[in-house]
């Protein structure tokens, strides 16, 4: 049979969401390339895109309807797991009100339609819905807060830049694509700058590599704004017409002590040298752009890290002009989309529970949690003080997990229901990360064996439940709704069909070029004084770090999306990355095994020494456990941000010892 090729698009959590060629034989995927036609993907894509082909044909996929039972898995019926999931509905909300019942979203999967859930929930009149961030939620309340919205530049003005940070960020293992543009960009003169506590793989891109000290982003940027203004290195004009300092924070830095200027600089672990090399570069050698990373906001502070970059950056008049910028993410498609004729007509009760504390808010529930729905996503492994997490979802009598594999969440569910792959169902896929084009998702193969896609398990199940309203709409008819306000821009959701791809209506080469803020006052507005004051305060006390302790980060990396494999894999132990110091500090060596631990809760690993690594933090990469030990969360405490109802995974230290025989017994 003549194979044929369909275009998609990447559902990963990614920056790049590139765009694919999915190329089909006998109703099977046999790869998967590069969209060349599309913009931002070019001619090639990453293992993980690569990988998705074999990755829907695993042996170790869903394929069935599955209900635990004393026994074990069985296999059921979708009738009766319909049945099953009506009646366990109905039954918690009878007895105990609408908000017994629950869902919790993930980004395992990209789609318009993933989010069907939220809207079958709505009809049945209230729900429990998880708020909150695991990964970027600190760093978009602080981008909203200072400029009332989160854009970004076109990828292409990268090359109108001198001067380009990398804060945070490894594009050579998280944003691929991004790449190019650099080295483009490079080549043509421009300088980059690294800010990352590690030597990350980016670090080969970077003129010059800023090893800040972890959680101190807020530190550096502080004593660079300090240090423009006191040298007269800012821009004038847009402060006087264009920012909002409400509470006095410029003045308070320009007339900071030297005693508290070089307390920032050793917070940083960042030389004044340094730091005036990069103010010149902003200032001076500019315009320049900043890509931040989803790193910096992972701290108790995470949302005063943000602002503080901004802020420098609006001082030295990077904002508004070509080659300058912030680029934290970038929605600016959110007004795009329409979801408002399929939600019920009178508005749902909702009550919220913080991801930051999920098993502090499920276990003193009122009314208790009876059924949660979880899809695309795994808490049990991707939530902070992941020990009492597998308590909460213990605590909830029936949990129904819509994914492709028996996951550490799905293995502790009642019914697993097997959902399909994005080669098998339709869909629309945009990233609010880095590119804002639109890709169109074709059905390119039947669902494999009974796999069923979201949208149609929440549309039959309401067909079951006989919830009056919810629309019964072919996939088609539903995103064409949902994408109406096309026609505004002469586009349509039928032109993207054909097509595969449509740039973004919305996208600006440069955001706020015309200095109208989205703010109340329409001005860029200034982070806090006092919350400023405050961290630079703390910074007097004499404080002594406990060498028998060292700070966790935990990394994205690039074979890998949280916990989102490429491929199930038999669990080895986690690496835990030292430099050389810390490693003898601990008295351990590479290649051995040890025990991390911290919050009462161990976890095994293996040492791996680098000079990479910060002499100031350990590091681990993100990913599932299954079981090896347990999920890297184990470690991480429960909590939220300064702003933005963020978890706080990397706000641990941990203490390290050499694995025993008596630690192997356990």
């Amino acid at each position: 049979m003549t194979g044929k090729i369909f275009k998609s698009a990447c559902p990963y959590n990614c920056f790049d969401c590139c765009s694919f060629n999915v190329h089909v034989s006998s109703n099977r995927v046999v790869k998967i390339t590069a969209n060349q036609e599309a913009d931002f993907t070019g001619g090639f894509i990453c293992s993980k895109g690569r990988a998705h082909a074999s990755r829907m044909y695993s042996p170790q996929r869903l394929r069935y309807p599955q209900l635990k039972t004393t026994q074990g898995w069985q296999r059921i019926t979708w009738s009766e797991a319909y049945t099953l999931m009506a009646d366990k509905i109905k039954t918690a909300q009878r007895q105990f009100g609408p908000t017994a019942v629950g869902g919790y979203l993930g980004d395992g999967g990209a789609g318009l339609l993933k989010n069907t859930i939220k809207i079958f929930l709505a009809h049945l009149g209230g729900y429990t819905d998880f708020v909150g961030s695991i990964c970027w939620g600190a760093g978009i309340e602080a981008t909203k807060r200072d400029f009332g919205a989160v854009l970004g530049h076109h990828p292409d003005d990268v090359k109108n830049a001198k001067t380009i940070v990398l804060w945070g960020r490894n594009p050579l293992e998280n944003n691929l694509h991004l790449v190019p543009y650099l080295q483009k960009a490079r080549q043509a003169g421009s300088k980059i700058y690294l800010i990352d506590p590690r030597s990350s793989a980016s670090a080969k891109l970077a003129d010059v590599h800023l090893k800040i000290r972890p959680a101190a982003d807020w530190a550096l940027a502080a004593a660079c704004i300090h240090y423009c203004l006191q040298q007269g290195k800012f821009k004038q004009d847009f402060i006087r017409q264009h920012l909002t300092d409400q509470s006095g924070v410029l003045p308070y830095l320009q007339a900071l002590p030297a005693a508290d200027y070089h307390n920032l600089l050793a917070a940083a672990g960042i030389d004044e040298k340094a730091v005036a090399e990069l103010v010149d570069d902003l200032y001076e050698a500019g315009p320049a752009t900043c890509y931040l990373g989803y790193g910096p906001q992972r701290y108790q502070n995470g949302g005063l890290n943000i602002r503080a970059v901004n802020l420098l950056w609006a001082v030295t008049g990077n904002i508004g002009i070509q080659g300058g910028g912030i680029n934290y993410a970038n929605q600016v498609n959110q007004e795009l989309f329409d979801f408002s004729f399929a939600q019920p007509q009178t508005a749902p009760l909702v009550r919220e529970m913080q991801l930051g504390y999920f098993a502090e808010e499920v276990l003193t529930a009122k009314p208790p949690l009876q059924v949660l729905f979880i899809c695309g996503a795994n808490p049990a492994a991707q939530l902070p003080d992941s020990a009492n997490v597998h308590k909460a979802l213990a605590h909830i009598p029936f949990k129904i997990s819509l994914d492709h594999f028996l996951t550490d969440t799905a293995a502790q569910c009642e019914l697993v229901l097997p959902v399909t792959y994005f080669t098998e169902a339709e869909d629309l896929i945009t990233s609010g990360m880095w590119n804002s084009s639109l890709k169109y998702v074709s059905k390119c193969v039947e669902p494999l064996a009974e796999c069923k896609s979201e949208f149609t398990i929440f549309q039959e199940l309401a067909k079951l439940m006989g919830l009056n309203g919810y629309p019964d709409l072919t996939t088609t008819a539903w995103l064409t709704r949902a994408a109406a306000k096309l026609a505004v821009y002469n586009l349509s959701f039928t032109a993207l069909q054909k097509r595969g791809y449509l740039d973004s209506p919305l996208q600006k080469q440069v955001p706020w070029a015309d200095y109208q803020f989205r703010t109340p006052d329409g001005k860029f507005q200034c982070l806090d004084k006092e919350q400023l004051q405050q961290k630079i305060n703390s910074l007097k006390k004499n404080r002594i770090t406990a060498q028998n302790e060292v700070q966790l980060l935990t990394v994205h990396w690039r074979d890998q999306i949280n916990s989102q494999c490429v491929l199930p894999q038999p669990q080895q132990l986690p690496l835990l990355y030292l430099h050389p110091t810390t490693a003898r500090r601990f008295g351990v060596t590479d290649g051995q095994q040890a025990l991390a631990v911290a919050n009462n809760n161990s976890l095994k690993v293996m040492i791996a020494v680098t000079e990479k690594a910060s002499p100031f933090a350990a590091y681990m990469r993100q990913g599932v456990s299954k079981h090896a030990g347990g999920p890297v969360n184990s470690l991480t405490p429960a909590g939220v941000t300064d702003i933005g109802n963020q978890a706080l995974l990397n706000e641990v230290s941990i203490t390290l010892r050499p694995l025993t025989e008596a630690d192997t017994d356990n």
